[in-house]
This record gives structure tokens, C-alpha cells and sequence, in this order.
């Protein structure tokens, strides 16, 4: 049995008007690599609420969320990741991204974006 195309659509719609989808992306400096067994991130050090949902495109939400200069400034970025809540809290995450760190001086803003989609 296959999934179809309008049910592949609907269903990233309703990913975001669900209860249980990510409302939060947090940030962290931690340095090991992502595992499909993450419940947190390694060092969380801020969590930010999603700032925009679009399922403008067929089969995908996208989430938007944004750190201002201030809070970021002397932050030495190295992993984020999606959580169901604005709250800290450990096992909850939906997704870890780790890389390479990223330093912010304090005239930076970051904006994440993460797209679910939904592959036939």
C-alpha cells in the first residue's frame, strides 16, 4: 500500500496545526556528532519559540525560528535542534544538526529554518 500524494499533503498540514509539533528550536555548543538516539542536545544554551510555519509547499512544513544579536553574541555554535516545547526539557527533541562551530560577536542575528518533508 502507498501513500498518496493529497494524503502526503494533508499530512504536513496537519504536522503544523498539530499539538504535538516542534514549537521551539534550541541552540547548544556541544561537539558530539548527531545520533538518531539524541533525546537532547549535548549543551543546550538557548531555546527560542518557532517564529513562522509554512506548508506553503506541497508535502512540507517549514519552521522559522529567530535568535537576536544580543543573545547570540559570544555563542560558539555547534548544534540545534526542534522541541515540542519552549521549556527546556530532555527527551523531546525531533531533530539534531551538529557541525563545525559558528561564533557570533554580538552584530549577528540567526534564523533557523527546518523543513520537514514528506517523500513518496
Amino acid at each position: 500500500m502507498a501513500m498518496v500524494t493529497h494524503a502526503v499533503n494533508t499530512m504536513a498540514i496537519l504536522l503544523a496545526g498539530s499539538t504535538v509539533r516542534p514549537e521551539a528550536c534550541g541552540i547548544g555548543t556541544g561537539s558530539a556528532a548527531e545520533a538518531i538516539t539524541d533525546v537532547a542536545l549535548v549543551t543546550e544554551s538557548d531555546r527560542n519559540l518557532v517564529t513562522t510555519t509554512s506548508t506553503a509547499t506541497a508535502g512540507e512544513v517549514k519552521y522559522t525560528t529567530d535568535f537576536g544579536a544580543v543573545e547570540m553574541s559570544g555563542t560558539a555554535m555547534t548544534e540545534f535542534g526542534m522541541f515540542p516545547s519552549g521549556t527546556t526539557s530532555t527527551g523531546s527533541l525531533w531533530n539534531r544538526e551538529a557541525f563545525a562551530g559558528v561564533t557570533f560577536d554580538g552584530s549577528t542575528e540567526l534564523q533557523v529554518q527546518i523543513t520537514y518533508k514528506y517523500i513518496l
